[in-house]
């Protein structure tokens, strides 16, 4: 019962669930805790590791389509190229 109080005192859902599937067992708090904040991390790290390699795809479409602008290909034949539209590749191209 102290577990779901303090579960509804700091407002978390996602503890409040974990404990109630715990129900039966002895519910060790801190370790409950630990759990829940070892889950959050992780998920952390996976969203952070997800925007970065978008981040990265981003600057690497941006490389390419520089080089080959700078290398003297026209936008229609970039477009032809990187199979992007117009807009987005003079997007890119802006520095």
């Amino acid at each position: 019962d102290v577990a779901l109080v303090v579960a509804s005192i700091v407002k978390s859902e996602e503890l409040y669930n974990y404990i109630k599937i715990q129900e039966r067992e002895e519910i060790h708090m801190c370790r409950s805790l630990d759990e829940l904040k070892q889950r959050g991390i992780e998920e952390g790290l996976l969203l952070g590791k997800q925007q970065g390699e978008m981040i990265g795809i981003e600057k690497g479409k941006k490389e390419i389509i520089l080089n080959m602008h700078n290398n003297g290909l026209s936008i229609e034949e970039i477009v032809k190229f990187i199979s992007l539209d117009e807009h987005k590749v003079l997007e890119y191209l802006k520095v």
